[in-house]
Order: structure tokens, then sequence, then C-alpha cells
């Protein structure tokens, strides 16, 4: 069924209602354009969805026989798409008509149609050449060569083809090499994976990949290139040397005008990210609204990952009221509550700190309505959150003990401090957790001293200090554990103290 779906979104994109191409030649017509309706209008998630509504929920021989029809004509469709009206850039129309001539170069050749099939070809390589498809220039200029030296001689052609040819499997041989160490690299810190050995093991590889950057300009081989070596500094954390790979990077990507835009706004992320672990916050804030300017799809990956880290960022400068903007704007999103549970929770607990924000006057409640929050509630809608033993559930923990604190609640945040002392010892023994477990020790204070804030401040100076000293862990992760700097959230929690003995 996804793979039908994905057809279906496709063709229904260019709201082709030409059914003969769908259904010609079939003894059961009404069927597949049935079919075809239920899934372009979101009628159906799944094979059992529609064998019910079309079956009755039985005969999944003819079902299955029906969705293969439609499957191999939805395919044949896919040639009568205009390229013009479906593409939204000038080079998804160059990438599309590329493709779809070697497809049809292919069937002419097939059908012993040399001369139609040649001169395609000699029309397709140069969008080729000037798109940068090393792959499909590499297959046509083979191609071509043959065809000028065997079929019909021309010395002038089968020489300029074979340079072509020659060229290009030079680029398309540097083009894998950069790849496969991309793709490794890549596969490497998603598993979680030591790459150290692997540099070690590659360390050739990785040579010859920066050699080839000097003399090889095509797009996808530097693509590959900066994004391997993007993953070996990250891993050094050399974030000067970072931030030199990024505008390197940015500059290449800006001079391939007509290019995809998705490495230009790739590069401009990971600059604000290396800005971020640098300490430059304005800029890095500077660097995420541009890559927010680039107009990312609303409900894409990259869509969410960049409002995520424009919060964040607007949160460790105190811009409170732009983080809550970017909060609504979020989970204002219409399809916000189907979303996954993995990118929904994250927004949640943002959401649970910003009220808290409000609550404390920090940020203006009528600036951007948000709905009406209430712990309980709140706790029921991030379950993956409150059972995670990694770190996350930390931000959990401590929105609760805030707000034990802002009701005055007392017993309940002694409870509930407890919980989160035994969580600290269990969970957050490592380097990447110093910060949060220098935290917590210092809510621990809270009850000992009897929620006194001049006692509490005096007896967690220098677990202050040490939190002073430990550098934020500025990593996606990290931004869905530490939503309020630690360093300004004890502010606030002495804050709060003081107006708990005042009132």
């Amino acid at each position: 069924m996804e793979t039908l779906k994905e057809l279906v979104s496709v063709i229904n994109l260019q709201k082709i209602r030409q059914i003969k191409l769908i259904t010609e030649d079939t003894d059961d017509p009404d069927k597949i354009k049935e079919l075809y309706d239920l899934i372009a209008t979101s009628q159906v998630e799944s094979d059992e969805d529609a064998m019910r509504i079309l079956y009755n929920n039985g005969s999944p021989k003819s079902y299955s026989r029906m969705k293969n029809r439609l499957k191999d004509r939805l395919i044949n469709t896919l040639f009568f798409i205009d390229i013009n009206q479906y593409s939204k850039t000038k080079y998804e129309v160059a990438l599309h008509k590329i493709k779809r001539n070697y497809a049809v170069i292919g069937i002419l050749l097939d059908r012993i149609k040399r001369t139609a099939a040649v001169e395609l070809g000699e029309k397709t390589i140069k969008l080729a050449i000037k798109y940068e498809e090393v792959e499909t220039v590499l297959s046509l200029s083979k191609l071509l060569r043959k065809h000028f030296t065997v079929y019909a001689y021309d010395k002038k052609k089968k020489k300029y083809y074979s340079q072509l040819m020659n060229n290009y499997l030079k680029y398309y041989q540097q083009e894998i090499q950069a790849e496969e160490l991309y793709i490794d690299l890549a596969n490497a810190i998603l598993q979680n994976k030591n790459i150290e050995g692997y540099i070690k093991n590659n360390a050739h590889n990785i040579h010859e990949v920066v050699q080839n950057q000097k003399t090889n300009k095509n797009y996808f081989f530097n693509f590959y290139a900066y994004d391997a070596l993007y993953f070996i500094i990250l891993n050094e954390r050399n974030y000067q040397k970072l931030l030199n790979l990024t505008d390197e990077a940015i500059e290449f990507f800006k001079n391939k005008e007509g290019f995809s835009k998705v490495a230009l706004f790739g590069y401009n992320f990971k600059k604000g990210y290396t800005q971020l672990n640098l300490g430059y916050i304005t800029e890095a804030l500077k660097t995420f609204e541009v890559c927010k300017e680039m107009g990312p799809t609303p409900g894409s990956i990259s869509w969410f990952n960049i409002h995520a880290y424009i919060c964040m960022t607007a949160i460790i400068l105190e811009k409170y009221d732009y983080a809550l903007e970017t909060l609504s704007k979020v989970t204002s999103f219409k399809h916000f509550n189907k979303l996954n549970k993995s990118l929904k929770e994250p927004w949640l607990v943002k959401e649970a700190y910003l009220n808290f924000l409000i609550k404390m006057k920090k940020v203006d409640p009528n600036s951007h309505k948000l709905k009406s929050f209430k712990i309980g509630k709140f706790l029921n809608e991030v379950p993956t959150y409150s059972k995670d033993k990694s770190g996350y559930n930390i931000a959990i923990i401590i929105i609760q003990l805030l707000y034990f604190l802002l009701d005055r609640k007392f017993s309940k945040f002694i409870d509930r401090i407890d919980a989160l002392n035994q969580y600290s010892y269990r969970y957050l023994r490592n380097d990447d957790t110093l910060r949060s477990n220098c935290f917590i020790k210092m809510m621990l204070k809270i009850p000992d001293h009897n929620f006194h804030p001049v006692a509490v401040k005096r007896h967690t100076k220098k677990l202050k200090a040490t939190l002073n000293n430990t550098k934020p862990d500025i990593r996606e992760h990290s931004s869905h554990i530490e939503i309020i700097p630690y360093e300004t959230l004890w502010e606030l929690v002495l804050e709060l103290l003081e107006k708990q003995k005042g009132g």
C-alpha cells in the first residue's frame, strides 16, 4: 500500500484525471479508478481498508491482482506528467528531463531506433553536463562513443566522447569514494559507534578525497566530501576548524547557482550549530534564521529541526517572546497532533517550560496564545519521555518540581526530589550528563535548607561554580534535556523561593 500511496501522490499532484491512461485494457476499470480515488483522497490507509470497501472483506486474490494493475498503470502514467508544471525549480525540471530522456533512450535502443536514440542522447548529455549528473554523462558518453566508432564513424565525435567518458569515469569513481566515506561515517554515528578506528583505517581515502576537492568541482562529489569531513572534524570537537569548513562549503554551494538548495541549507544549519558550540549565540540565531528564510517545507524534518534550534537559541539569549512565537508556530501546525511521538513530545516539553516562564512573568502571556497548561495533563501527553532512562526524562522531572514550587506543594516537592535523587544515581553517571547531575544536586539542597533562598544559595555555591565551569553539551538531543540553561533556571528557582518566602 505504501508504494501505491507514493505513486498516487505524485500523479495526483498533477491533477491527472485521464483515467484512460490508468484503466485501459483491463477487465475491472471501475474498481481500479475507485481504488485510485480512495488513495488520492486519503480515505484508506491500508490494504485491509481498501479490501473492506471494494470487496466487502472478500476476494483477496482479486484485490491483489487489481492493485498490481493499478501500480503498473501509475508507473506508466509517470511518463505523461508535465515536468514543467510538476517541478518547483529549473533544477528539478532539468533533473526530471535527464532521467526521463535516459529511460526513453534505452527503450528506443531496445526497439532498434538508433537514430532517434542518438539524437536524444546528444541533447540530453549537454543537459547532464550542465547539471553535473556524473553517472548519466558517463553512461551516455559511453553509448555515444560506441555509436560514432562503430555505427556512424565520426573521428571528431569519437575523440570528444572518449575523452568525456574517461574524465567522467574518474569523477564517478571519486564520487563513489566520497559517498562511501560519508555513508559509513553517518551509519557509525547513527549507531553511536566509536568512529576513531574507522577514520584511522581510512586515512588514505580521506586524504584522497581532500586532494580530489582541488580539481573536482562537481556538486554531488563535494556534497559527500564536505559531509564526510564534517563528521570527522565534529568527532574531534574542533569547532573553530568546523566553522572554517562550513564557511568553505557555504561559499562552494553558493556558487552552484541553479542547483538544489539542500546543501546550502544543510551547511548553514551546521554553521549555526557550530557557532552555538563556540558560544557565538547571537550569530547562531542569525544563521538559523537564514535557514528558515530558505523556506523548508512546513511539516518536514528540516522545518521542525530549524524551528527547534531557533527556539533553543532564543531561550539561551532570553528572547522568550521570540521562543514563544516559534513554539506557537510549530504547535499550531495543522498536523501537529498527528505527529510521531518522537517529534511531538520535545515540543510539549518546551511548551511546559515556556508556560513556567509566563507564570514567572518573564514572557508576555498575551503575545502568543498558548493552550491552558496543567501539569497532570502534560505528563499524560509525554509517555515516551516519561519512561526514558537516558537523560530526556530529567527535563520532565525538573518541570514537575518547578510547578510544585509555584503551587507551594512542598510535600510533593520533597517526595519527587527523592525520586530525582534515585534517578540521578542510576542513570546520570557519565560526562555527558554532568550538568544535569550538578543541577539535580543543587535542587536536592532546597528541602535540606527548608526552602530558604539565602541558605540554599549559600550551600549551593560550589555546585553553581562547577555548573558555570562545565560547558553545555549542545547537540540535537541536549536541546530536549536542558530546555532553559541550568544557570538561568537556577536563578529563576532562587527568585521563586524568594517570592515564596515573601508570600
